[in-house]
């Protein structure tokens, strides 16, 4: 069966979000062609921030992949799970921003931050251990 892991909601994201979210705001208030134009660039960027945010998931499927989906303006990623040769826990800017770095393959790595990040390193080491599961 695959497993499906959500993404967590960060104060960093969230702030990005409603700073382009406000400055888009302002930008409308002001009705002037080029700040029309940088208005609509701002809700742009909103809408792929939002999108980003809630369409961040994180699937370990039956037959040993690990797909990583960062919403529809995004490539998804793909890797074995058995190409996983390292899972870390780091935090970084004095502590605020944690996530789990995986090395995979011949020196690739990505970043993720799983909901429940626990269970995810479980999950998939319970896949590296018994594939096909």
């Amino acid at each position: 069966m695959n497993r499906i892991f959500h993404s967590r909601m960060t104060w960093h994201a969230l702030a990005g979000t409603l700073v382009t979210g406000i400055a888009a705001l302002c930008l409308f208030w002001q009705r002037q062609g080029a700040s029309i134009l940088l208005a609509i660039v701002a809700v742009a960027l909103t809408v792929v921030q939002v999108e980003r945010i809630i369409h961040t998931t994180y699937t370990l499927t039956t037959d040993g992949w690990l797909v990583i989906s960062q919403g529809r303006f995004a490539r998804t990623r793909r890797f074995r799970v058995g190409d996983i040769w390292r899972m870390e826990h780091c935090t970084r800017l004095f502590g605020l921003v944690s996530y789990l770095l995986i090395c995979y393959g011949d020196r690739h790595h990505v970043a993720v931050m799983p909901d429940n990040e626990e269970a995810f390193v479980r999950e998939v080491e319970k896949r590296q251990n018994n594939p096909g599961q």
